[in-house]
């Protein structure tokens, strides 16, 4: 009897399989064919599981018609309809999708059913699926990989240039490349590559954010030029970014990258003609998930995003992720396209983009404790489950409310711990340098080599945390060490600015370029004092050559930014001097002026928007709903 009932089940396993199959293929020509194993089988597991419990209820229940050809029908086109239930998500805006589902529904089991397959057929074409969900399983699956730019050189002739190394360490502060002997941090290649560069402070970067930082430090552009103010903008595609300048001076262009807002999804793979995205295959994977699999799973449907994320990851790319850190991934692949480049005597130019110490903070077990371990035991469990827990997003989120809402000594220990487990992620960094370092000193080549970061990060400092949420200090002072052919180390005087980064390394590369198409210029051992301009979504710092920095609020319908705040930027920021009862300074004045006018974020983001890719890419690092409440 019971047999009976469970053969019976087996055309809703064969309906559902087969939209399944289809769903993941239609998912693999979306996002990629290295990928169709993996989605079809996850595809599988959800909607069988949801037959699973329906097969459950056939089998016990009371009274079920046996030998009935109308019920096996209806049980074929249930199956169907619960395959195709995440495909009509993917097309049918919510909830109409579920009353599409529902019509359908009645009339596959009330009013017409399709004919169903018989049942050795469907018995077997189960089994065959369910042998394929299991070996899928165990199958060591590729990362989906990005398809190479390609980039049109024109006819200029080769140069004799050196290497071009540019290293970004994505959310780097500036005081984080420093040993801490009280903590008893050591970093042993920054340390040496600061012996041999020309090295500063600090630079100035142009944001608190990892795409417009970038696009300033890839550009030679200050914030006003390039447009970009926010994670959500995208960048203007007629802007030249530096592997446009490289490839267009014949040099090999590569890049590692490890963040996913560095992708094809913003336009930053560019004019490289060898870049790779495999070091961020945790977070691509994540973008095709969200993008992808959120709307076509069952599994999704049910789980919340993340989990899914991290089951679909799980099962299917555990292999890639096991016992490296994202760094040495990164690093990994940066001395394989090393290799490949000293194959010619052709000049390379190498972007590596290191993800770590960006949130959420994770060292490999080699860091992990070796400087927080005595404070560890000291935190509050609400900020922290386990020594050994990962510090996410949304922990580092939850502590600044604390800090906003209490600013109790609990909530103090706590940032003081998580800055101490970011610093183990610069350890682990540190450890990476110095591989990439031997690897270009042992190949006896010519190289420039520039680390800077895109932005800083935030530890209780004005009682905030993380970096997208303020213009301080502490989030726009980024490192600056460059070394290599023709540089001579020593302090620099003065302060660089990120949109320095790319002129200064044409310039060592002996590349010609016209240096009004830059807001920067080379860096020098002696840079003079000059005005300096960040934004965000919400603010605008202008700073000038007396360290007097203003930070104003963007008016939404388009007027003057209404100052909020000015500072002695030598100091800690802990001082507002802004009054209305004392006009600023005519140069500032001028300056804020000068940069409203010639602000072209209007301009270039009038028809920009953000990508469903570009989504998916904030969605992956947790920024789908974060909120920013100055």
């Amino acid at each position: 009897m019971q047999s009976s009932r469970l053969s019976s089940t087996l055309p809703l396993f064969f309906g559902s399989g087969l939209v399944a199959i289809v769903d993941g293929s239609l998912q693999a020509v979306v996002a990629g064919p290295s990928i169709l194993a993996a989605t079809i089988s996850f595809n599988l597991i959800g909607a069988w599981l949801v037959c699973a419990i329906i097969a459950l209820a056939i089998i016990f229940a009371a009274r079920m018609p046996q030998g009935n050809s109308h019920w096996q029908d209806s049980t074929f086109g249930i199956g169907l309809l619960i395959g195709s239930l995440p495909l009509l998500h993917s097309v049918i805006p919510y909830p109409y999708a579920h009353v599409v589902f529902s019509g359908l529904l009645l009339v596959a089991v009330f009013i017409k059913p399709l004919k169903s397959p018989s049942l050795k057929v469907c018995g077997a074409s189960s089994m065959l699926l369910a042998i394929f969900i299991v070996s899928s399983v165990f199958v060591q699956h590729d990362l989906p990989v990005h398809p190479l730019a390609t980039t049109n050189v024109g006819e200029h002739q080769a140069v004799d240039g050196p290497d071009v190394i540019l290293i970004s360490v994505d959310t780097l502060r500036a005081d984080a490349v420093y040993d801490q002997p009280q903590l008893n941090l050591e970093l042993p290649a920054l340390n040496k590559l600061r012996q041999r560069s020309l090295w500063a402070d600090y630079a100035l970067s142009s944001s608190n954010q990892t795409l417009p930082g970038h696009v300033g430090m890839l550009s030679g552009l200050s914030a006003t030029s390039h447009g970009v103010r926010s994670n959500r903008d995208f960048p203007d595609p007629t802007i030249d970014l530096a592997a446009d300048y490289f490839a267009r001076a014949q040099y090999q262009t590569s890049a590692v990258i490890s963040n996913a807002l560095l992708s094809s999804a913003t336009g930053m793979h560019r004019g490289f003609n060898n870049f790779s995205d495999e070091a961020i295959g945790l977070a691509r994977l994540a973008m095709i998930s969200e993008d992808y699999l959120a709307r076509h799973s069952w599994l999704s449907m049910v789980l919340q995003s993340s989990r899914s994320n991290r089951l679909y990851r799980t099962l299917y790319y555990r292999h890639k992720f096991q016992a490296a850190s994202l760094a040495e991934h990164c690093t990994d692949i940066a001395l394989a396209q090393l290799d490949a480049a000293y194959a010619t005597e052709q000049p390379l130019f190498q972007f590596i983009h290191f993800m770590d110490p960006h949130t959420n903070y994770a060292p490999p077990t080699s860091a992990r404790g070796t400087i927080s371990a005595p404070l560890a035991t000291q935190v509050n469990p609400k900020y922290l489950s386990s020594v050994t827990a990962e510090i996410s997003v949304a922990m580092v989120r939850e502590l600044q409310e604390s800090i906003k809402k209490h600013a109790d000594a609990d909530a103090y220990l706590a940032a003081k711990y998580y800055q101490q487990v970011y610093l183990e992620e610069v350890i682990e960094v540190d450890h990476q340098l110095q591989r990439i370092v031997d690897k270009l000193d042992a190949s006896g080549r010519d190289y420039v080599l520039l680390l800077t970061a895109d932005h800083g990060e935030q530890f209780a400092e004005h009682g905030l945390m993380d970096h997208a949420n303020s213009l301080y200090e502490e989030n726009i002072r980024v490192p600056f060490l460059l070394s290599g052919k023709g540089v001579s180390a020593g302090h620099i005087e003065g302060i660089p600015q990120l949109c320095d980064v790319l002129p200064t390394l044409l310039s060592y590369a002996n590349i010609d370029y016209d240096i009004s198409a830059f807001d920067g210029q080379a860096v020098s051992a002696v840079i003079s004092m000059r005005p300096h301009v960040a934004v965000d979504q919400k603010e605008i710092a202008v700073r000038d050559m007396h360290d007097r920095k203003w930070i104003g609020s963007w008016q939404q319908n388009g007027d003057l930014p209404v100052g909020i705040k000015l500072f002695d930027s030598s100091h800690n920021e802990s001082d507002n001097y802004l009054s209305e009862d004392q006009p600023l300074a005519s140069e500032l004045s001028k300056l804020i002026d000068y940069y409203f006018e010639n602000d072209t974020y209007a301009e270039r983001q009038s028809n920009a928007k953000t990508s469903a890719a570009q989504q998916a890419a904030l969605n992956s690092l947790g920024y789908a709903d974060q909120e920013d409440d100055r």
